[in-house]
């Protein structure tokens, strides 16, 4: 059981890493950044091909976003339960 913790925090950990230098920014930070471009879409001065690039982009990295929010939370619930069991 120990090991199975202890790999399933470490595999976390790095898809982590991953998204962090993939984006070169912290989970809250690339919240704020899909934000950001989500309101330039809304609201810029785009041509018909921007904005649809732009959406696309947006869609791709939302995925990501939800992808890393599911491991950030995952990953809490790991060291939650290696704390309970003191592993």
């Amino acid at each position: 059981m120990r090991d199975y913790v202890l790999r399933q925090i470490a595999s976390l950990q790095r898809d982590l890493a991953r998204f962090e230098r993939k984006y070169g920014m912290s989970f809250e930070r690339f919240g704020e950044y899909l934000h950001e471009r989500s309101v330039l879409l809304e609201t810029g001065q785009l041509t018909p091909h921007q904005r649809q690039a732009l959406g696309q982009a947006i869609m791709l990295e939302e995925d990501d976003f939800f992808d890393w929010k599911a491991s950030l939370e995952m990953l809490d619930s790991w060291l939650g339960l290696r704390q309970e069991a003191k592993v």
